[in-house]
């Protein structure tokens, strides 16, 4: 196997797992240079790169179609893909359904796995997901590193390439439908991943967090990424908020950039009820 900095890999992750992190530490720790969309070819779902380097994948409506690329398409064997996943928290497999899905397509086609955030996880949240991870692996074993403080393991020399046709997720995995039939199990796939930002000169953050929770837990709209930073009620200092598909997190915010934004995307997004919902939180 190559050395890291001379491999292609493609970073596969639900929105804010830690993929900008993992390139960053693939950069600074082994050479690998972080690459952007001018540095790659994408057509048909196939990617073709023009220079070593590690590339986010941000698309959740069109997966790259590794397998396919696999099995015959331009320059494959070249690429290795990792799927990062955040393991601060589990995954509540009633309400996220689809998050359970875009995962297991994620490492379906992945050569190993990082866990991410991994000083900020509990034992049991690890354990947690370790056991997962065997259930949706049931026909092979996979790799699985850990990132700890943005750092990944110093010995760490990439994932080998699994052999062409293998499958990493088992045939006969099931996954828990409890509350969702299958119309909605198909909207939740199928939905356009979307966008909306909202202007907030100052907010209760409470309540701006109820509401974004009450949209996902109550109201069906799936939210994957929630950004911004904000004047709250409750702190004097700005407030930087994190969302990802499945958690919340403020903390102080170390940059004035777009100060009074708040980004919402997701899929099933209802635009006119989280603009009431979301102007009421002001202050």
């Amino acid at each position: 196997m190559s050395s890291i900095q001379n491999q292609n890999i493609v970073l596969l992750g639900l929105p804010g797992s830690g993929k900008s992190k993992v390139a960053q530490a693939l950069q600074n720790q082994f050479g690998c240079k972080v690459l952007f969309k001018e540095d790659v070819k994408v057509e048909n779902k196939q990617i073709q790169f023009t220079r070593p380097g590690s590339y986010e994948w941000h698309d959740l409506d069109c997966l790259p179609d590794l397998l396919t690329q696999n099995l015959g398409g331009i320059g494959f064997c070249d690429v290795h893909v990792y799927c990062i996943i955040d393991i601060r928290s589990v995954l509540p497999m009633e309400t996220l359904l689809w998050a359970n899905n875009m995962l297991q397509k994620m490492i379906n086609v992945a050569d190993g796995i990082v866990f991410s955030f991994s000083e900020n996880s509990s034992l049991n949240d690890q354990a947690w997901w370790g056991s997962w991870i065997k259930k949706q692996t049931a026909n092979s074993q996979i790799p699985i590193v850990r990132m700890l403080n943005q750092n990944l393991p110093s010995n760490f020399s990439g994932f080998e390439k699994r052999a062409v046709g293998q499958v990493n997720v088992a045939d006969d995995v099931t996954v828990d439908n409890k509350g969702l039939d299958n119309s909605t199990n198909n909207q939740l796939t199928e939905q356009k991943n979307e966008c909306f930002d909202f202007t907030l000169e100052r907010v209760m953050l409470d309540h701006l967090l109820m509401v974004l929770d009450n949209a996902r837990q109550n109201h069906g709209i799936n939210i994957t990424r929630v950004t911004g930073v904000l004047n709250t009620f409750e702190y004097a200092n700005l407030v930087q908020i994190e969302g990802t598909p499945y958690r919340w997190d403020t903390f102080a915010a170390d940059s004035e950039e777009k100060i009074g934004t708040l980004t919402v995307c997701g899929t099933g997004l209802n635009q006119a009820w989280l603009t009431e919902m979301i102007q009421a939180c002001k202050v």
